[in-house]
């Protein structure tokens, strides 16, 4: 289960043994440090609501809406194939992926990181790329040193520096030396 940060909007996980317990407790934002009173009662009915409030950061839900749509990326090692992780990504929001979560912070606040740490590929950089959830996946390169490529029908297109392009359901996007990111 998740909760909307009230003040940013970050999505807050909260531990599974707090939902079957019925436990209510204080949290904090790991993006901006806020702490505010979880209540398990009140989150569970909010959810239920099919429109919520655009002061507590989430997204308008309205049926057939795009914003009913999350999606969930695989990020692997192009040489022999390596699972390094995972990641759902959510509509109305902004990931960047780099290799220094306070730089991408201060890059950009609001943003949530997606690390690649350097020593699976140090290819990549600090600040590599930004991945905007709006009406599909977007993708832009942020002036990073090795480039972004985006691999396609067994094509493949660089990036431009600030270049904003719509990935497709089966395009996969290639950062650094050997990180292969995978839309699922």
């Amino acid at each position: 289960m998740h909760h909307t940060c009230e003040n940013c909007g970050t999505r807050v996980l909260i531990p599974e043994e707090w939902v079957i317990l019925g436990i209510n407790k204080r949290i904090k934002c790991k993006v901006c440090k806020t702490r505010y009173f979880f209540n398990l009662e009140r989150n569970l009915s909010s959810q239920k609501d099919t429109k919520r409030s655009k002061k507590s950061g989430t997204v308008l839900i309205e049926d057939n809406d795009f914003a009913q749509h999350s999606f969930k990326i695989k990020i692997s090692n192009e040489t022999d194939d390596k699972m390094l992780g995972m990641k759902n990504l959510y509509p109305g929001k902004i990931y960047i992926i780099g290799r220094d979560a306070a730089r991408i912070r201060s890059y950009n606040s609001q943003a949530d990181p997606i690390i690649i740490n350097a020593a699976m590929d140090s290819a990549v950089s600090r600040i590599h790329a930004m991945l905007t959830i709006d009406k599909g996946i977007i993708i832009e390169d942020l002036k990073s040193l090795n480039g972004t490529y985006i691999i396609n029908n067994h094509t493949t297109e660089k990036l431009k520096e600030n270049d904003r392009v719509i990935l497709k359901m089966d395009d996969k996007i290639k950062i650094g030396k050997q990180t292969i990111i995978s839309i699922e």
